[in-house]
């Protein structure tokens, strides 16, 4: 019982840079990982006077850091975690997905190759535009 009390103190009295990892595990051997970070914005927080192009950069990046994420198995860094919030759904962006997008070709491309078939289908049936419920 002591003992477990000792470790309670010894956890709680860390020093910042090392109360945010996980001791590796002994008995499994599971390699130290970072917790999670609590998000909190640092940067303006309105999205009303963005323009459509500044909206779709924004989900590119959400997407490239999501892709990256769940690639490494691992949670966002507090940098990451801005860009995830300023994602801001597809509903006033249907342009891209026209069948010709023209000027938003090379953003048409990569929306494609960041999502699944289905999930491209699922950004492209949330837009607010009837251009997106043609069949291509």
């Amino acid at each position: 019982m002591i003992k477990s009390c000792q470790l309670e103190l010894d956890i709680f009295s860390a020093t910042s840079a090392t109360r945010d990892i996980i001791p590796i595990n002994p008995v499994l051997q599971h390699p130290a990982v970072a917790r999670p970070v609590p998000f909190r914005w640092s940067g303006p927080t309105t999205f009303e006077n963005c323009g459509a192009r500044t909206k779709l950069a924004d989900n590119l990046s959400a997407l490239r850091v999501l892709c990256d994420l769940q690639r490494d198995e691992r949670p966002a860094t507090p940098s990451e975690q801005e860009t995830l919030a300023r994602y801001n759904g597809w509903g006033g962006l249907a342009l891209v997905f026209e069948p010709d997008p023209r000027e938003w070709r090379d953003e048409a491309q990569e929306l494609e190759t960041l999502l699944t078939p289905a999930e491209f289908s699922s950004a492209r049936a949330s837009v607010t535009s009837r251009i997106a419920w043609r069949s291509y």
